[in-house]
């Protein structure tokens, strides 16, 4: 292609849509340049070679054709993991297209993230062979290391506007704030607060290794509290609801 540049990356494969009568357009997050947006075309045309390179969740080598516009091409490809597993049941495919959303979101184009990268191809690693019982504490692992690593950790040892320790009675996680603010301070509906079971369940999420988190079984009333703390600390700083909240909302309730 006279004028493009060509360079081969490895990267997870995180947004997918038909274009046309045979293309795809292809979000992928790579190590070296963070999120690419490119078209592979021809792609769902019978025996494509870049059809399962091309594939939502795949884990694939791909050799872009970068140019002036906003879409680079893919020229070749070849898959490293499928993950099919991640697409064989209701439950992994909604987590997995909600990690992705979130990822998405967060990925400004061009720009590497090499810290961001390692956690969402390890989490879509383990997504695929967890027990399906334990995906909803898997997600808010990823919640809470993504804000992390974007630079939005929350504090969470003491209020964040009169300095009470945890221990002291129920919380709310104020965006903000940038951590947990006390009921006295933040006059909080009874629905939104968070118990100190709960907070200390957030900073242990924040510390351990992900393989420890096999061990980890927290109750369903934490699991509760912190999803939705996390959701309102989310949306405030991506600026946005992800879509894909809401199917997975309905696959928890089935």
């Amino acid at each position: 292609m006279t004028g493009s540049r060509l360079q081969v990356l490895e990267g997870l494969v995180i947004r997918s849509r038909e274009y046309g009568e045979a293309d795809r357009i292809i979000i992928v997050f790579t190590k070296e340049r963070g999120r690419v947006s490119a078209i592979a075309k021809g792609v769902r045309k019978g025996k494509s070679s870049l059809s399962g390179a091309t594939q939502l969740f795949s884990y694939s080598r791909l050799a872009f054709a970068f140019g002036r516009g906003s879409l680079a091409t893919v020229t070749q490809g070849e898959t490293i993991n499928s993950h099919r597993g991640l697409r064989e049941s209701l439950g992994r495919i909604a987590y997995a297209s909600y990690i992705s959303e979130l990822l998405d979101y967060s990925l400004p184009e061009n720009k590497p993230q090499e810290s961001l990268f390692i956690l969402g191809a390890s989490v879509f690693a383990v997504l695929e062979v967890i027990p399906e019982e334990d995906m909803e504490i898997l997600a808010r692992f990823f919640e809470l290391r993504l804000l992390a690593i974007l630079g939005y950790k929350p504090q969470l040892d003491f209020c964040s506007v009169c300095g009470r320790g945890v221990m002291g009675g129920s919380f709310v996680l104020s965006p903000y704030r940038g951590g947990i603010v006390c009921t006295g301070c933040s006059g909080s509906a009874p629905d939104e607060l968070l118990s100190p079971g709960a907070i200390l369940s957030m900073k242990k999420l924040l510390e351990i290794d992900l393989r420890q988190l096999f061990n980890f079984k927290p109750g369903s009333e934490i699991k509760r509290e912190m999803e939705q703390a996390t959701e309102g600390y989310l949306r405030y700083y991506l600026e946005k609801s992800t879509k894909a909240k809401q199917t997975l909302r309905e696959y928890i309730n089935i």
